[in-house]
């Protein structure tokens, strides 16, 4: 996976995010005014501190990722000249929620069979 450890703050923050949007993709339209001041309010800290958070969690995982990761979820749209670029919270948590949508969905026809 992408190396982020559970230790981390940003780490429940991510997976929380995550969760909710795969429930309600629209939520993170509005990061900064929606997504974090919930998480915020759920984890009793500052919306500033969950982004900080997040960010860290993600450029700490990012850095110890594997590419095959990294371009199974990301494909070469966050790829540079000088390397694999880490994407914005926003991409992150989108991307791997959508990638858990899909899986979902595969899984609900299958079992509909």
């Amino acid at each position: 996976g992408f190396g982020i450890r559970a230790n981390l703050k940003g780490y429940k923050y991510l997976k929380t995010a995550i969760l909710m949007t795969v429930m309600n993709p629209n939520v993170t339209n509005t990061m900064t005014k929606e997504l974090y001041p919930m998480l915020a309010q759920k984890y009793h800290t500052s919306s500033t501190s969950i982004e900080k958070d997040m960010r860290h969690a993600i450029e700490l995982g990012w850095a110890s990722s594997h590419s095959k990761y990294k371009e199974s979820y990301f494909g070469r749209g966050v790829m540079q000249n000088s390397g694999w670029k880490k994407p914005s919270n926003g991409l992150f948590i989108d991307t791997v929620a959508e990638k858990i949508r899909h899986n979902l969905k595969g899984q609900i026809s299958l079992m509909s069979l």
